[in-house]
């Protein structure tokens, strides 16, 4: 049986009407050729198996079908290709017709490979880690991503779960009001948005003898994050902000992690962008300083001024979106950034975006959930050099 006479309707396996697993095609799938002979087989390295339901599903972003494991001794034939094996060292847990069936359908699905070949040695596949692969393949639409019923602006918490509301819990201790500029003058005075895209650069050193201070933060809060405005519909409080953000649903939090800043006791604050306010979170401690180390490695950097640690509250978004709203997320985090990179260069400030950090250490220091809340992107922030204006950046 080749592969297209298997793309249309599920396909059960079974040994003396046993059912074994069937097949639950996804796409049309390529035919990858017969097996090759006296090589040894192993589990794709992209193959990932998990419940759903009452059953085992083995499933891949390079398959065109999941395949539902009925019986344990098929995951035990499964389970023992972790190790490049040739068909004749496999588990005799099956009659050896339906091992060779079990093989030959899991080659045509390519959850099972040749052992070093593709995966291993074409840079098209080795350049993706599985989870990567995974993200790419589940958040986009297509047959095996996108138009089904359990992708996209589904809202499948609705009737379940209560949306969550748009201000998160506030942090408990004295808020501390931030300046807020005049827009009025922003308008008349600051650079051209061709001034800004042109000049704009990823500047790693910050001037300690002349720090940020309290309201060029305020300022620049302000303009990257305040909540202009909120509105109740269908049940879901959508905001606005400077930047735009999937569903108008706004998941992005900023928490300041401060070095250095004139007019401020270094530690971790909270910003309240329904009240422009800063709410402390903790002092300066292990946790802080591991974050502000995290971005010092990730960006090569020395001694940054500000670390934005961005969190996601994700359910805001998760809540409605299925299966792309983590894409989502880092998708706003990415506009978020641009945000950020132009105020900071219309202000005179040194900006850089950090390609990693510790989500961890952030649950450590802020007692959030991890599956609640969670770090999501950071972005460092500082007073630039005044010899030339700014270090050298990219």
């Amino acid at each position: 049986m080749n592969t297209a006479e298997l793309a249309d309707t599920p396909l059960e396996r079974s040994v003396d009407g046993r059912p074994l697993y069937t097949l639950y095609p996804a796409r049309r799938g390529e035919d990858p050729g017969p097996l090759p002979e006296g090589a040894g087989l192993v589990l794709s390295r992209f193959a990932v198996i998990h419940r759903e339901g009452t059953a085992l599903l083995v499933e891949s972003p390079r398959a065109w079908c999941d395949v539902r494991v009925h019986d344990p001794a098929v995951l035990t034939v499964i389970g023992a290709l972790s190790t490049p094996l040739r068909f004749s060292a496999l588990p005799e847990v099956l009659p050896a017709a339906a091992t060779e069936q079990l093989i030959a359908d899991l080659w045509r699905a390519r959850l099972v490979v040749a052992y070093g070949a593709e995966e291993e040695t074409e840079l098209r596949l080795r350049q993706w880690s599985p989870f990567e692969l995974w993200l790419h393949n589940r958040s986009r639409l297509g047959e095996a991503g996108g138009f089904n019923a359990s992708w996209g602006l589904t809202a499948w918490a609705d009737g379940t779960f209560r949306p969550l509301p748009a201000r998160p819990e506030p942090y408990p201790g004295t808020p501390i009001d931030l300046f807020r500029p005049d827009l009025d003058a922003l308008r008349r005075d600051d650079p051209s948005l061709t001034t800004v895209l042109e000049d704009r650069r990823s500047i790693r050193e910050h001037d300690d003898s002349n720090p940020l201070t309290v309201d060029q933060l305020g300022e620049f809060l302000f303009r990257c994050m305040r909540v202009r405005g909120t509105n109740l519909l269908d049940g879901i409080e959508h905001v606005d902000r400077p930047y735009p953000s999937g569903g108008a649903l706004h998941e992005l939090e900023i928490y300041p992690v401060i070095r250095r800043v004139d007019g401020l006791e270094s530690g971790m604050y909270h910003y309240d962008g329904h009240t422009h306010r800063l709410q402390p979170v903790c002092g300066e401690n292990d946790a802080t300083k591991t974050l502000i180390m995290a971005a010092e490695l990730a960006a090569g950097a020395k001694d940054p001024q500000v670390v934005f640690v961005v969190a996601a509250r994700f359910g805001r978004l998760l809540w409605k979106y299925e299966a792309m709203g983590y894409a989502a997320i880092l998708k706003d985090v990415g506009v978020l950034y641009h945000v950020m990179y132009s105020v900071a260069t219309a202000m005179g400030l040194a900006a850089c975006a950090i390609g990693g950090g510790h989500a961890d250490v952030f649950t450590a220091a802020t007692g959030r959930d991890y599956f609640t809340e969670g770090a999501v992107g950071e972005f460092m922030l500082g007073s630039a050099a005044q010899e030339n204006g700014a270090a050298a950046g990219v």
